[in-house]
């Protein structure tokens, strides 16, 4: 008997399609190596209160970037960021799969030649 196929689809998708645009949550903050000078840079009332309270960062090296209007952007201070602390390790792994049992399951033939 004949056989019949799958009748064809009437429009065929386009898999390149565009896509919409990403969306942005906002700037991207600029990683700054680690011992690059920015990181001297801190906002305080002046070198001896930076110092002392290491208030914020402005790696900018901008006035502006302190949140408080009294504090100036200090440079070549003492101050250093924080590191960030690192994720939780993942779960271990999921345990290895069961050794082999001792007892075969199956009994295997085995043949001895005949000596003449």
């Amino acid at each position: 008997p004949p056989t019949f196929t799958p009748k064809p689809t009437e429009s065929p998708t386009d898999p390149l399609i565009p896509t919409s645009s990403p969306t942005s949550h906002g700037p991207t903050e600029e990683v700054i190596p680690e011992g690059d000078m920015r990181h001297s840079f801190w906002c305080g009332k002046d070198w001896a209160d930076v110092n002392k309270k290491c208030h914020e960062p402005c790696t900018s090296g901008q006035d502006t970037e302190c949140s408080d209007s009294t504090m100036k952007c200090i440079a070549f201070t003492n101050c250093r960021p924080t590191p960030k602390p690192t994720e939780k390790p993942t779960k271990k792994p999921n345990p290895q799969t069961p050794r082999p049992s001792l007892r075969p399951t199956e009994k295997l033939a085995i043949s001895t030649p005949k000596l003449p």
